[in-house]
């Protein structure tokens, strides 16, 4: 897989998890409070701050910070196309 891909595969599988909980992101992209605990299990992190951590290593920004780029940030609108 190193080969094939470039990265190993416990990388790929974060890049995975992280694209569902941004998917989720942008189904409730509105203003509601987000259970980041929740949401961080829901997606088979350890914890809150493992998806923040990962958040920050693959776009560098928090979860938080993402979501309101995405909605505000013209610098972002690849990500609003991805929707």
């Amino acid at each position: 897989m190193l080969q094939w891909a470039g990265l190993p595969v416990r990388e790929l599988r974060g890049f995975v998890r992280a694209e569902r909980v941004f998917f989720e992101l942008m189904a409730q992209a509105d203003a509601t409070p987000m259970d980041w605990a929740g949401l961080a299990l829901d997606h088979q992190f350890s914890d809150q701050s493992h998806l923040c951590r990962t958040s920050r290593r693959m776009t560098g920004c928090s979860p938080t910070e993402l979501r309101d780029r995405i909605a505000h940030d013209e610098g972002f609108w690849p990500y609003r196309i991805w929707q």
